[in-house]
């Protein structure tokens, strides 16, 4: 288990399958709603507390976020919301994208960059741009996309036959975005499309 205060307010604590499996949890199995998830919560923020000094008895109100981690293990992030930000007539917004991403898997730049010559070919006959990022991790490229508009079937059915098509969940959206090396973000299938057509 590795324990980092990343400040004051927010807790980084990352988890191995191993240590999960010690606690009779796995990543899937991480539900709050879930009262051995949730002993299992206030036994990780205890050890940070006696280990590291984290003071989470301190505030009232906690966000948890739980991402995948390498060999099935977990990264979990605390962050304690102070009094003085919480308002009672504020309302939370949740960010979404309402559609859900669709990550592709690209063993050489050859076969990445005639995908991304003929997604933007598609692209470039619609009116709607394509929300896309493009990562290099563990040596392979990975392209998320977020197709919308009426050409989205047709750019997916063109991917699937350059890349291979990956987890394609919010969560491993949002690992890419944190332990991958960005290549190409806002637009990447635009961006680095019209370079090549």
């Amino acid at each position: 288990m590795n324990i980092e205060i990343i400040s004051p307010l927010q807790l980084r604590i990352e988890m191995s399958a191993d240590e999960l499996k010690r606690y009779g949890l796995s990543y899937k199995d991480l539900d709050y709603n879930d009262g051995i998830t949730r002993a299992f919560l206030l036994e990780l923020l205890k050890t940070a507390n006696k280990e590291n000094g984290f003071k989470y008895l301190c505030f009232s109100k906690m966000l948890i976020e739980v991402f995948p981690a390498p060999g099935c293990g977990c990264i979990i992030y605390f962050t304690c919301v102070e009094e003085k930000a919480q308002n009672k007539k504020a309302k939370l917004r949740l960010k979404r994208n309402k559609v859900k991403p669709y990550i592709y898997e690209f063993l050489n730049s050859t076969d990445l960059l005639d995908a991304m010559k003929a997604a933007a070919k598609i692209y470039n006959q619609s009116d709607t741009p394509i929300d896309s990022a493009l990562y290099l991790i563990d040596g392979k490229y990975r392209l998320v996309l977020y197709p919308t508009g009426d050409c989205a079937k047709d750019v997916i059915f063109l991917l699937d036959e350059y890349g291979m098509k990956t987890d394609g969940t919010p969560a491993a959206a949002a690992y890419l975005s944190e332990h991958g090396k960005v290549l190409a973000e806002n637009h990447a299938v635009e961006k680095i499309g019209r370079f090549l057509i």
